[in-house]
């Protein structure tokens, strides 16, 4: 917040003033100005990877996911990309891969009809009262 009041009133003030004047290290608000034109110069740059992701993706007749669009564009376009951020702009344009694991059901239930084993040791299954 700071760093943007400094930022405004850059060009009515010197910006080692308004950092004296305001107790912030010079250094640090040039640090946090070098940010936000990355910042935007990122979100710029991410209209086109979205474009060629939402391809990528229907090409794959929409099974691909994160890992396989990352690995297609690394290898098949020669374009480096983050992982995690190509998982950004498939979430934001509601992109998501097909998986087809089976997923497990935990413990095994036992049918009412099938045929149970004998009590060899012949164990009590209802105790006489709680605790025993």
């Amino acid at each position: 917040m700071i760093h943007a009041f400094i930022d405004q009133h850059s060009n009515e003030f010197p910006i080692e003033q308004c950092c004296r004047s305001l107790k912030v290290s010079r250094s640090a608000f040039l640090r946090w100005r070098q940010r936000q034109a990355n910042r935007t110069a990122k979100l710029d740059d991410d209209t086109d990877p979205a474009e060629v992701i939402a391809e990528i993706h229907d090409q794959s007749h929409g099974t691909y996911g994160a890992r396989r669009v990352t690995a297609e564009l690394r290898s098949g376009l020669g374009r480096w990309v983050n992982r995690k951020r190509v998982q950004r702009l498939m979430r934001l344009h509601g992109l998501h891969g097909v998986t087809r694991r089976r997923r497990s059901k935990g413990c095994t239930r036992s049918r009412a009809g099938d045929p149970r084993s004998d009590d060899l040791v012949e164990r009590r299954f209802r105790p006489q009262r709680a605790d025993r």
